[in-house]
């Protein structure tokens, strides 16, 4: 069997457990673009996703799933693929009505590039986030390094209503 065959086999296979998890990895990390690996790992219907040490995970943005954890292994780095985040609003990990979540970092780096987004191609903006939560509940973020966003490191707020409730039970 091939290597693709051997990846959907294993996927398959630790999706039937009950533990269901996962390697980021397994999803086809590319090292120049990971970000439809990463997203196809949270997306996969796994309880579990562990980002593990294969190299820089370079990403454009990131939408994280309920009832998930997310762990990265010691030393992964995640970096905001450069020449992405053009909108006012691109965070790298985004968590839009999240619920149920955790994200263990051990020690991971997520980082952006902050001095890009002042630079020509950019549009100005303070919404640059690493970690963008809006009306999410019960998530739980530990022991990771957020470096160099274009705005605020962590952003806690709504889905953009004011009726639409806020984040509750958030714990970083």
């Amino acid at each position: 069997k091939n290597v693709a065959d051997r990846k959907n086999e294993a996927i398959k296979t630790a999706l039937a457990r009950p533990e269901k998890l996962v390697m980021a990895s397994w999803f086809g990390y590319d090292a120049a673009d990971a970000t439809a690996a990463l997203q196809g790992a949270i997306g996969s219907g796994a309880k579990k996703v562990v980002i593990d040490k294969v190299g820089e995970w370079i990403v454009d943005r990131i939408f994280l799933t309920n009832d998930q954890e997310l762990e990265f292994e010691k030393g992964v780095v995640l970096s905001a693929k450069k020449g992405a985040f053009k909108g006012k609003n691109d965070s790298i990990l985004n968590g839009i009505g999240l619920r149920n979540s955790v994200i263990t970092g051990n020690g991971a780096l997520v980082r952006m590039w902050k001095a890009d987004y002042f630079g020509p191609g950019y549009d100005r903006a303070e919404w640059r986030m690493a970690l963008n939560l809006r009306s999410a509940s019960n998530v739980r973020v530990s022991d990771i390094t957020l470096k160099d966003c274009g705005g605020d490191g962590v952003y806690l707020g709504n889905l953009g209503a004011p009726h639409l409730p806020g984040c509750f039970d958030v714990v970083l």
